[in-house]
């Protein structure tokens, strides 16, 4: 009799463990951004220069020089509130998603060296950048 019982006490405690253990999972990855992408930055160049992701991504820039670059943020011809600095071996992940929503299919967003290049009216860089084309996923 005390076998039988102590053995339902840990079955129930087995399956109340798994059950807490998926929920935590769930609500870990629930806050989570749906996607990460990461833009390292050098002395003449971004790499990847350019990708193609879902409406949605989130990009962490990480300065593997060994000087500062200054990095802005334009989305398609229009110079974005984005702004930021990075010291040699500094990252930075951008608090805000990337979008693409509402009749738009396709929204290219250009990262650019603000002190080392410069950009035309239309937002293409004269030297070096890196290009994110961000599409609806349809959802």
């Amino acid at each position: 009799m005390r076998k039988a019982s102590l053995s339902v006490v840990l079955g129930a405690m087995l399956v109340l463990s798994a059950a807490v253990g998926i929920v935590g999972t769930k609500a870990a990855h629930a806050g989570a951004p749906p996607n990460v992408e990461t833009i390292s930055v050098f002395r003449s160049s971004f790499m990847p220069s350019m990708m193609n992701d879902a409406s949605g991504v989130v990009v962490t820039l990480v300065n593997e020089d060994s000087i500062s670059h200054h990095i802005v943020l334009y989305r398609k011809y229009t110079r974005m509130p984005f702004e930021v600095t990075l010291s040699p071996g500094e990252w930075y992940r951008s608090p805000e998603p990337l979008t693409c929503t509402g009749t738009c299919s396709t929204a290219a967003y250009t990262y650019r060296d603000a002190n080392l290049s410069t950009a035309d009216v239309r937002g293409y860089c004269t030297t070096f950048c890196a290009r994110l084309w961000v599409y609806n996923t349809g959802a």
